[in-house]
């Protein structure tokens, strides 16, 4: 038996500002009916009242192959840019498993509403636009099965080692 809750590992998970979860929701449904299964929403899988939101945001980046920012204007607060900036830390760090963020602008939103901070701050990356004519291809080809699955691979390992780590 799995130990606790925390030992799941989901394919995504949208880190969104608090106004925004209705959004999230959303967003995760349309990904999984495109056929990326086992999503996750910060809110509904990470959010542990009584918590530091940093440690719930670590463990969101710990347990996922994929990062998604749900751009939206509410996510100018300093929490999300400071989300961001973790998320591309670990990015970075992460072995084996660069380019896991992926700024995500939802039907929802224009880019014309996004902040200059938070623009700059992604310029980097390519962005995956629900308004995009392609956007069900671009979501096959970013989450491709065996993508998802070296990723899952590699959270197993460091699960192990972590485990052991307890354990001596």
């Amino acid at each position: 038996m799995e130990s606790s809750s925390e030992q799941k590992f989901y394919n995504f998970v949208i880190l969104h500002a608090r106004a925004d979860e209705h959004i999230a929701l959303r967003v995760r449904e349309k990904l999984e009916a495109l056929g990326v299964p086992d999503g996750a929403t910060f809110c509904e899988d990470f959010q542990v009242h009584g918590r530091g939101e940093l440690s719930c945001l670590q463990d969101a980046i710990d347990h996922s192959a994929f990062i998604i920012l749900l751009l939206t204007s509410n996510f100018d607060c300093r929490l999300s840019l400071h989300q961001v900036n973790q998320a591309m830390m670990s990015n970075l760090t992460r072995q084996g498993s660069p380019d896991c963020v992926i700024p995500f602008l939802p039907l929802e939103s224009s880019p014309a509403q996004l902040s200059s901070d938070t623009a700059s701050l992604l310029s980097g990356l390519v962005r995956l636009d629900e308004h995009s004519q392609i956007f069900a291809r671009k979501v096959a080809n970013t989450f491709k099965p065996h993508r998802l699955q070296a990723r899952k691979a590699m959270w197993r390992k460091e699960q192990d080692l972590e485990h052991h780590h307890h354990h001596h």
